[in-house]
Formats: C-alpha cells, structure tokens, sequence
C-alpha cells in the first residue's frame, strides 16, 4: 500500500493523522508506517498502523539502538494484553489512559536489546 492507503487506514480506527513537532515518520509499503523521537533515555514511538507489529518493534529497536536509547516506550488502544504477549512490553498503568479522540491507551515499556 501506498502512505495515503496507511494513513487512511489509520484514521478510520483512532484519530485524525498528524506528525506533531519533533517526530519523524519511517514508511514501508509492505509493513505500515510509526511515528517516533528521541526523548531522554527511550524512544517515544506514537501514531502506528501496521499489520506486522514484530516488525515495527524490531526497526524501532534498530533506531533505539542508534539514537542510544535504553527503552522503547509505545502506546495502542487495541487489546493490552495480545499487544504485550506480540511484543513483550510491559504495561505502564500511570500513563495509560483516554485521550482527547476517547479511546483507551496503553502505554508500554520495553527495554532495547
């Protein structure tokens, strides 16, 4: 699929799609797309559509590892509990929560190896 196909795919189940300030878009037509930036010690990885979440976590480790990053810190509103057996994260229960376009988010840790 072309970005457009993604993006479109991605509106249709969470919210209006936007880069905020300080993120960078990676792409693959295969894989989907995510949105990231370097904050402190992890990266903060945001909007995500995909259909292969194995391999977004391993390019987003990838990146991690160069910007020097010691976690991966993501967020879904789709099921907590298949999302941390798919990708082995660990829930955050503090920062989890609804956001402004009312869905329930969850947010995970995940160490970078």
């Amino acid at each position: 699929m072309i970005l457009d196909d993604w993006i479109k795919k991605y509106e249709k189940k969470a919210e209006p799609f936007s880069i905020p300030s300080g993120f960078v878009l990676w792409f693959e037509p295969n894989k989907g797309f995510f949105l990231y930036a370097k904050n402190g010690d992890y990266l903060e990885i945001d909007a995500t559509c995909t259909t292969d979440i194995k391999a977004i976590m391993a390019v987003a480790n990838a990146k991690a590892k160069i910007y020097g990053c010691r976690f991966l810190r993501t967020q879904t509103h789709r099921d907590p509990i298949a999302y941390m057996r798919l990708t082995g994260a660990t829930p955050d229960f503090g920062l989890s929560g609804h956001r402004d376009n009312g869905l329930m988010y969850w947010v995970f840790w995940k160490e970078v190896v």
